[in-house]
């Protein structure tokens, strides 16, 4: 980690054609050219980023780790300087009898798990990108996955946080201990904020035991509600729980329909106990085991490279309509890979390409899920209202991020305030 030297407030983040690379060589013109050929400053320390903020005066900012979630969001606005925390990528602490680890913002998530396996370790986080994915860029986006059914999502696994303000000051809340996590919680802020109210800078995080034995199992049926109903009455206790579309579980290489899918994650005792629950408690039902990285496999068919036309959405609706929703989905678009979370509600949608009629296609998922549940457009088009939000919830968000950054500075027009 080098230090950076910070150029006058009115070079920065200038587009690299003075480094011999132009829009001409890459066939791009405009503000796309702008937007891409821009250098992203790289702070090897929290003070540099702070003095780097200062410096900047008024001037927006945009924020990021790796990049692998640049296409996610609304497009982001010209003429920004970038600043990148890939830099800060140090292992600060970790407390292995306590089951704690902290962090800087731009350690990837897989070294991190590779770091915590040689322990018998893991943080029950599984985002998309997972080779390139950053704590801090999962924690600003809430990027979570299937093991929320057992472990909850980002939030409840980040026990305190750092950040810098807008005015290059450092914050900081939460604790390294569980008992310790008291006050305003305002990491459960920052968390899903998408960056636009303080640049995070390092988390302590929430650890578990790796389990010695992980089994997966793929259950089709005829009536999947009531199996599915039968199976949260039960005793059972999955790390993962889900719903797939017909589309996404043909990519998996399995009989092509809308199916359960559950992950039994614990000792062979335990997890040999719970299969044999399983069979009992489906009756009459295709109940096959499958491959027990069944969880690599979908992230990495979920993963679509950020370079192809395509399609995010992020599904809340109630636990129970998941299975409805699967198959109201593979009604109206049958191409959809689908995840639900079924004990929680919420999922994703991923479409390879985008369709003709996307604005009616939210609409029409929208209207199936309401009153209690929402659809947000995390990629793709640019459509009003992308992100599904009611109720008197966005005037609250937008007062604390008055209070916040009452400037807008960070990663304007990236999510729901611009």
């Amino acid at each position: 980690m080098g230090i950076i030297t910070l150029e006058p407030v009115d070079n920065w983040g200038q587009p690299v054609d003075n480094l011999g690379i132009t829009g001409d060589n890459l066939g791009i013109t405009g503000s796309e050219c702008d937007k891409l050929l821009q250098v992203p400053l790289r702070p090897g320390t929290v003070a540099e980023l702070g003095d780097t903020l200062r410096q900047g005066g008024g001037q927006a900012v945009g924020l990021q780790g790796q990049n692998s979630k640049a296409h996610w969001g609304n497009p982001r606005n010209g003429g920004l300087t970038i600043i990148s925390t890939a830099a800060l990528n140090r292992i600060l602490s970790y407390e292995v009898a306590d089951l704690v680890v902290t962090v800087e913002a731009g350690v990837k998530w897989v070294d991190l798990q590779g770091m915590l396996a040689e322990r018998g370790q893991f943080w029950p986080v599984y985002p998309l990108y997972p080779d390139q994915a950053t704590i801090g860029g999962m924690i600003a986006t809430a990027d979570g996955g299937a093991w929320r059914q057992r472990y909850g999502g980002v939030r409840d696994g980040v026990l305190g946080l750092h950040w810098v303000r807008p005015d290059g000051a450092e914050a900081k809340a939460g604790g390294r201990v569980v008992k310790n996590v008291a006050g305003y919680d305002l990491m459960k802020l920052l968390t899903g904020a998408w960056g636009t109210l303080g640049c995070i800078t390092q988390a302590t995080l929430r650890l578990y035991p790796l389990p010695p034995v992980t089994r997966s199992f793929l259950v089709q049926g005829a009536d999947l509600a009531v199996l599915r109903q039968g199976l949260l009455d039960s005793a059972l206790q999955p790390t993962a729980w889900d719903v797939l579309s017909t589309a996404l579980v043909g990519q998996l290489g399995y009989p092509a329909r809308v199916s359960l899918w559950l992950e039994l994650r614990g000792t062979g005792v335990t997890v040999a106990e719970q299969v044999e629950r399983l069979a009992v408690l489906c009756p009459g039902v295709t109940i096959k085991e499958i491959a027990p990285e069944t969880i690599d496999q979908l992230t990495k068919i979920l993963s679509l490279p950020g370079t192809q036309p395509q399609v995010l959405l992020k599904i809340g609706v109630l636990p129970a309509r998941t299975v409805a929703l699967a198959e109201y989905l593979q009604q109206i678009v049958p191409q959809a890979w689908v995840q639900l979370h079924s004990g929680v509600g919420l999922g994703r949608c991923v479409l390879a390409a985008v369709p003709a009629n996307f604005p009616e296609l939210v609409t029409q998922i929208r209207e199936f899920v309401q009153p209690q549940g929402f659809v947000s457009v995390v990629a793709g088009p640019n459509i009003p209202d992308r992100w599904d939000v009611r109720g008197n919830g966005l005037s609250l968000m937008r007062r604390v991020k008055e209070q916040l950054d009452p400037q807008h500075r960070l990663n304007p027009g990236r999510w729901l305030w611009d």
